[in-house]
């Protein structure tokens, strides 16, 4: 195993603890604060940080968008503004158990990453991989359900608490699918152009 590779697996282990973590932090928080000035002072910030080391980094010739301004409109507003908006909107609508029905249900984005590439790249999944989605799906509904769905259909609030997470979920895969149409990007350029953007649009 090559230290390059090493480094790659303990950099995803800390963005999912990270991830996982994030919502039972936001549980306090979204009793006093609503999901728009949230997702405003959250990504508004990381904006300006991003764009400093942007510059100092790459300079400012890296804040040109190349034409691709629209494009990357719409991936920054999927990702900084449906996203964090959606899913903490969700898990604010859910009550006390918003923060464990959040942490499951993004368990269900890399299902959701193989039918937006199957749509937006046109790479249709194996039978294999559509049987094994079908199963994870079923699994993270267990969970949130607790083996009874029932209780989606007993509270409105609950369903539409996933309904919106779900959303919120999608949109952060088609931000992440929109990274593969700038490879001669870095990832830093990306994330700052489309924070910029995206925060315009929670703005």
């Amino acid at each position: 195993m090559s230290k390059k590779y090493l480094g790659g697996l303990i950099l995803c282990l800390i963005s999912v603890l990270s991830w996982g973590g994030m919502f039972p932090i936001m549980a306090p928080a979204l009793k006093i604060i609503d999901p728009f000035y949230f997702t405003l002072l959250r990504y508004g910030s990381v904006a300006i940080i991003f764009a400093v080391i942007l510059f100092f980094v790459e300079g400012i010739n890296a804040f040109k968008t190349e034409g691709h301004i629209i494009r990357l409109w719409l991936f920054g507003t999927s990702a900084f503004a449906g996203f964090s908006f959606l899913v903490f909107l969700g898990q604010q609508i859910a009550g006390q158990s918003g923060s464990i029905i959040a942490s499951v249900m993004m368990a269900i984005q890399p299902l959701l990453g193989v039918l937006v590439g199957w749509i937006y790249r046109g790479k249709k999944p194996t039978m294999v991989s559509l049987f094994s989605m079908i199963i994870a799906a079923v699994g993270v509904f267990m969970v949130v359900t607790k083996g009874h769905i029932s209780i989606l259909l007993s509270g409105h609030n609950t369903i539409l608490a996933v309904i919106f997470i779900l959303l919120g979920a999608l949109c952060w895969v088609i931000y992440t699918a929109g990274g593969a149409d700038f490879p001669e990007w870095s990832i830093l350029r990306y994330s700052t152009l489309t924070s910029i953007l995206g925060v315009c649009s929670v703005i």
